[in-house]
């Protein structure tokens, strides 16, 4: 089978070329979602073909044209349209040669599935278009409700979002209520709420490298709404006098951090920084934490890949009960029981007070478990199996 990927998904060398001087990486987490999954389907012997949109804007990259290119990484061919970076005029340039270039591909390959991130509108409703009016397999991967991602509901990119979810023939969601809210009409889907990158089996986590002061570690969007407030209000609260808070990413809270990080040195902010560096942090550091708050509507509808990439670690991680966390987690993660200042302070002093032996222990089961159970190929064969295994048997396509 042929899968063609489309997004904004580039290489992890093209991503450090085009933005290795950008102040304003984009979205790191993304490109790394589907990077695996794309990775994954390669691993399950099955041809990837990318089509992919540059993630570049005016804010990240000077370059106003970039031709269009292809290359060949870690078992996936990239196929980078062209791109005028020019706000308006980039989207219908993406869209026109997104529709080109899988009508090409429709053409040339009977047994062919898109998988398209419908977030990424300009470049997969081109491509959903076109495997539509061949009749063909449109998989879309659904990461967030459209709705919740945009100040104005009744915007194009709502819009444009939902008509691409309606045109998809099945469903990759990360949750089950999403399943309930978006696929009204039934049609096959599955839930993989998020996977992990199956190299980091090969990558240790020696209680010896750890930092050697204790470091309780942020790493994702630094937003009040996602509790960064309490969680470094919390901190500064707790009862250990020689434990550092370090953190990573940007947001609306950062000017609140670098205020409190002058008055308190315990915490120190390391801003947007690649996402190797962000997991080797990750990997020397004593506890790993995400205070997201769970009364907002969205954490219904959402699994923080964060959550996926501390576990991998092994490095102990300590969360709130998300809603969109399934039960089969709570076995490998610390818990927050109270959302608040206080409750982040107890949550810390008791994990904290754990030995460092206990702790360990916990980190590197949780790495056993998604690493066996959630990794990028595991997840792409379960994707294959559910949506795609009947349908290929029934028309005689290659596995």
């Amino acid at each position: 089978m042929k899968v063609v990927y489309a997004s904004s998904l580039i290489s992890t060398k093209k991503f450090n070329t085009l933005f290795h001087q950008s102040k304003f990486v984009p979205g790191q987490q993304a490109q790394k979602y589907h990077r695996l999954l794309a990775e994954g389907f390669s691993l399950n012997g099955h041809e990837t073909l990318t089509l992919s949109s540059l993630p570049v804007t005016r804010k990240n990259h000077k370059q106003v044209f970039f031709p269009g290119e292809t290359e060949i990484y870690n078992g996936v061919k990239y196929r980078y349209l062209p791109v005028f970076n020019i706000p308006i005029l980039k989207n219908f340039i993406v869209f026109i040669f997104s529709f080109f270039y899988q009508t090409i591909n429709c053409l040339r390959d009977r047994d062919l599935v898109l998988i398209c991130d419908v977030l990424n509108v300009s470049i997969s409703l081109g491509a959903v278009l076109a495997t539509r009016l061949f009749r063909k397999e449109a998989i879309g991967i659904v990461t967030d409700l459209p709705e919740m991602l945009s100040i104005n509901e009744k915007s194009w990119f709502v819009r444009a979002s939902h008509r691409i979810i309606k045109l998809c023939t099945r469903y990759v969601f990360l949750t089950s209520d999403m399943n309930l809210r978006l696929n009204l009409k039934e049609k096959p889907f599955v839930v993989v709420e998020g996977l992990v990158d199956i190299v980091m089996k090969g990558t240790p986590n020696d209680i010896h490298d750890k930092y050697k002061k204790d470091v309780i570690l942020y790493a994702g969007a630094l937003h009040k709404k996602y509790g960064i407030d309490i969680l470094l209000d919390g901190f500064v609260d707790s009862n250990l006098p020689a434990l550092e808070l370090h953190l990573y990413g940007d947001g609306d809270y950062v000017p609140k951090i670098r205020q409190l990080s002058k008055k308190y040195p315990k915490i120190k902010y390391f801003g947007v920084v690649p996402n190797r560096v962000v997991v080797d942090a990750e990997i020397k550091a004593s506890l790993l934490v995400n205070p997201r708050k769970t009364n907002e509507e969205y954490t219904r509808y959402s699994f923080p890949s964060k959550n996926m990439e501390y576990m991998s670690t092994g490095t102990p991680v300590l969360t709130t009960r998300l809603p969109g966390m399934p039960m089969e987690y709570y076995s490998f993660v610390y818990i927050i029981e109270r959302e608040s200042a206080e409750g982040i302070k107890r949550a810390i002093d008791e994990v904290m007070n754990k030995t460092k032996s206990e702790r360990h222990q916990m980190g590197i089961r949780a790495k056993e478990f998604v690493l066996k159970y959630k990794n990028n190929a595991v997840s792409a064969k379960k994707i294959y199996n559910v949506l795609l295994r009947d349908k290929a048997s029934k028309e005689g396509l290659n596995e």
